[in-house]
C-alpha cells in the first residue's frame, strides 16, 4: 500500500484529482450564479436532467486535468485555473448585463468599453471570489507537492476516462434536445441556422461554459460562412420580398416635416421608475409623470427592448431606422456604410447631441447614415445630464426653420453614480444597484424637466414632437431574481421576469390621451415618429406599426421574429442602397 501511494503522488494523482475537482466546482457554481438555486434544484426532478448536468460539467475537468501527466512542473495549471476564472468572470458580467454570453462578435466589440471601467466593475459582485478562492487554494497545493515523474499510461487512463463521460454527455445532451418540447426543438433549428444570441445560452445552460469555448469559434465559423454567402448575395423567398414589398410606399413624398423633433433618449430607462415613489411618496421621475399626466400625450408602459449585441447602438439604430438590430453583431460596427432609412432627413437643421465620443459604437459613419447634418458631442470624455441637455438647448436655439434634435443621455448609466444630491428617501436594505439606479433616474427627469421649460419658455414647445423613451432595458432576469425579495418584502413595482422601456410622446398631433398597456416594440416607435411629424408617406414603413392607431397594433403584418430574420437579411444586402 505505501509503495502504490508513493507511486500515485509522484504521478502527481494528487494533482490531477485536485485540478480536476477545481475546474468541476467552478462549472456548477458558474451555473448556480447565473440561473439560480431553482434552476440547478430542479434538476433532481428528472434523472437523465441530474446526470447531464453533472456530466458535462464533469467532461471538461477530466480532460484539462488529464495533462497534468505528462509535466513535470504543474505550475501551468495555476494559469489555467486564473484564465477559467477571467472567462467565467466575463461571461458572467457579460449575462448580467446583457442576458446572454460572450461570443467571437462580442468579444471584437472591446475598445467600445473604453471609459467604462466602472460600468464593468459594476456586475462584479462578491459571487466572483469564489472563483479566485478555489484557485487560491489549489495553487497551495500545488506548491508543497513535489511531483517527480512523468507517466504517460495515467494520461492515456484520464484521456479515455475523460471522453467515455464525454459519449455519456452527447448522449445525455441529445436526449434533452431532441424530446417532444417544442422550445428546445426550436432552439436546435435557431442553431442550426446560425441564428440569435439566446442559442448560446441556451447550449450553455445545457452543458457548460467551458464546454462552451470550442464550440463559440466552431458557430462563429459555421455563421461567418453563413453570413458570407449573405453578402455575396442575399437571396430572398417569394414570400420574404411579399412581406417586404408590403412595408414600402409607391407613392413616397419627399415633403418635408410638419413639426419639430426632439427624441430624448434616455440611457437604460425602465417604465416601472415612473410609478416608483419614495418614502415620502414623491414619484422618482416627477417631471416624465406630469408629462404622462397630461390631457394629450402617447404614453405606452410596456415597450419590448429589441436591442441584442449592439445595446445602445441598436437601440438608436431602432429608433432612428425602424429596423430590428442584426441577431449576432452590432450594425453600427459592421455595416456603418450601409444606407438606411431615418426621419432626420426632413430636417436641414438634424443634430444628433451625444455624450460619446465619435468612435463610440462607430458614431461617426452612423451619424452620417442617419442623416445628421451636425453631430455635437463634449470635449471632455466624462459629462453629466445637465451638460448634455445645455449642449442640446445652445444648439437649437441658433437653428432657423424646422429642426431636429437627438439628444442621448447618460446619467443612467451602469454603475449609476451619483451626479448631483438627491433627496429622495429609500428603504435601508434597498440593494445598492437598484438605490443606485433610482436616483440616477430622479436626477436625468431633472434634467428633462429643466429642458422642456426652457423649450417652452422660448415659445418652442408647442411646435414640436417630443419623443421620451428608452434605448433599451438594464436589468436583466438575472439581477431582477436578486431584487425580487426586496420588491416582494415591501410590494414595490418591480418586475420580476422581464423589464420594459417607456415611451412619451407630446405633438400638435396628439389630440387627447391615449394610455397604451399592450406589449409594443421598440420598431413601433419609427413609424408613430413619421405619423407626428407628418411623414406617413415616408417610403419606407419599418418592420412596427404607428401606436396612436389602435387597429394597427392588433392587426400586425409581421411577427416579431419575422421582422428580426428580414432586418438581419435586409442590413447585410444593404437593400436600401439598391
Amino acid at each position: 500500500m505505501g509503495i502504490i501511494k508513493k507511486y500515485a503522488r509522484e504521478t502527481v494523482v494528487d494533482i490531477y484529482i485536485a485540478f480536476a475537482l477545481a475546474i468541476f466546482i467552478k462549472c456548477v457554481l458558474f451555473h448556480y450564479f447565473c440561473y439560480g438555486y431553482v434552476a440547478v434544484s430542479s434538476l433532481w426532478t428528472s434523472p437523465m436532467d441530474f446526470f447531464s448536468f453533472y456530466i458535462s460539467k464533469l467532461v471538461p475537468a477530466l480532460l484539462i486535468a488529464s495533462f497534468v501527466f505528462i509535466f513535470k512542473k504543474q505550475w501551468w495549471t495555476i494559469i489555467i485555473s486564473l484564465l477559467i476564472d477571467v472567462w467565467m468572470v466575463a461571461n458572467m458580467v457579460y449575462f448580467r448585463s446583457y442576458g446572454f454570453f460572450l461570443d467571437v462578435d462580442a468579444i471584437s466589440m472591446v475598445g467600445n468599453l473604453s471609459g467604462f471601467t466602472n460600468s464593468i466593475l459594476a456586475y462584479i459582485n462578491w459571487k466572483t471570489m469564489f472563483f479566485v478562492l478555489i484557485t487560491i487554494f489549489y495553487a497551495i497545493l500545488v506548491f508543497f507537492s513535489k511531483p517527480k515523474r512523468i507517466n504517460y499510461s495515467f494520461f492515456v487512463l484520464c484521456l479515455c476516462l475523460a471522453f467515455l463521460f464525454y459519449g455519456l454527455d452527447l448522449l445525455f445532451y441529445t436526449g434533452k434536445v431532441f424530446s417532444s418540447n417544442e422550445k428546445r426543438i426550436s432552439q436546435v433549428k435557431k442553431i442550426a441556422e446560425g441564428r440569435i444570441p439566446s442559442t448560446m445560452s441556451f447550449y450553455i445552460e445545457s452543458s457548460s461554459i467551458i464546454h462552451y469555448v470550442p464550440i463559440m469559434f466552431i458557430f462563429q465559423k459555421y455563421r461567418t460562412d453563413y453570413l458570407d454567402s449573405f453578402c455575396a448575395g442575399v437571396e430572398f423567398s417569394e414570400e420574404e420580398q411579399k412581406t417586404i414589398d408590403s412595408l414600402f410606399r409607391l407613392d413616397a413624398s419627399s415633403d418635408t416635416a410638419k413639426t419639430n423633433l426632439i427624441v430624448i433618449l434616455v440611457e437604460s430607462l425602465e417604465s416601472w421608475t415612473l410609478q416608483f415613489k419614495d418614502e415620502n411618496g414623491d414619484y422618482v421621475a416627477p417631471n416624465m409623470q406630469k408629462l404622462i399626466d397630461a390631457d394629450s400625450v402617447l404614453y405606452c408602459s410596456r415597450i419590448k427592448s429589441q436591442a441584442l449585441y449592439g445595446n445602445s447602438g441598436d437601440g438608436q439604430m431602432l429608433v432612428n431606422t425602424g429596423m430590428l438590430p442584426l441577431q449576432t453583431g452590432a450594425a453600427c460596427m459592421l455595416f456603418g456604410k450601409n444606407k438606411y432609412p431615418n426621419f432626420a432627413h426632413y430636417y436641414q437643421n438634424a443634430t444628433n447631441v451625444n455624450p460619446l465620443n465619435s468612435n463610440v459604437w462607430n458614431q461617426h459613419e452612423m451619424n452620417v447614415c442617419y442623416n445628421y447634418n451636425d453631430y455635437v458631442f463634449p470635449e471632455c470624455r466624462k459629462v453629466n445630464d445637465a451638460e448634455i441637455f445645455n449642449m442640446a438647448y445652445e444648439n437649437i436655439i441658433t437653428k432657423k426653420g424646422l429642426f431636429c434634435s437627438q439628444v442621448i443621455t447618460i446619467s443612467t448609466h451602469v454603475p449609476f453614480e451619483n451626479v448631483a444630491e438627491i433627496n429622495l428617501l429609500f428603504k435601508n436594505d434597498m440593494p445598492k444597484n437598484l438605490r443606485g439606479y433610482l436616483n440616477c433616474v430622479h436626477y436625468t427627469d431633472s434634467c428633462i424637466g429643466d429642458f422642456l421649460n426652457k423649450l417652452e419658455i422660448a415659445s418652442l414647445l408647442s411646435s414640436s414632437t417630443v419623443v421620451i423613451t428608452g434605448d433599451h432595458t438594464v436589468f436583466k432576469k438575472s439581477l431582477l431574481d436578486e431584487f425580487a425579495p426586496f420588491a416582494q418584502k415591501y410590494n414595490y413595482p418591480i418586475p420580476q421576469d422581464e423589464s420594459f422601456c417607456p415611451l412619451i410622446i407630446i405633438s400638435p398631433v396628439v389630440c387627447k390621451k391615449m394610455i397604451v398597456s399592450d406589449i409594443c416594440y421598440q420598431m413601433d416607435i419609427f413609424p408613430t415618429i413619421l405619423h407626428c411629424i407628418g411623414a406617413d408617406d415616408y417610403y419606407w414603413k419599418g418592420f412596427g406599426v404607428n401606436l396612436l392607431d389602435s387597429a394597427a397594433r392588433y392587426n400586425r403584418k409581421i411577427t416579431e421574429e419575422e421582422a428580426y430574420i428580414l432586418s438581419d437579411k435586409m442590413i447585410r444586402s444593404d437593400w436600401f442602397s439598391n
